[in-house]
């Protein structure tokens, strides 16, 4: 089984988002509240044009938010 280089860039590039939203979540010892990193934008992907077979280059946007999870929990 082949992974797509740009697969395994994406998922590297949101999990890194992820630890980021982490940290900016507990940075401010103030209690101000930095903005979390709602996408990671412009992430290159290839997709094959069903109508002519051939692959062509785009990006996308995704999430970057895990749902469910509280990144401004308290560390007490």
């Amino acid at each position: 089984m082949k992974i797509h280089v740009g697969n395994v860039r994406r998922t590297e590039e949101m999990e890194a988002s992820h630890i980021e939203n982490i940290i900016r979540a507990q940075v401010d010892p103030t209690g101000r509240r930095i903005p979390l990193r709602k996408t990671y934008e412009n992430i290159p992907i290839y997709i094959r044009n069903p109508s002519t077979g051939k692959v062509e280059k785009s990006t996308e946007s995704p999430n970057v938010i895990k749902q469910g999870y509280d990144y401004y929990k308290s560390s007490k």
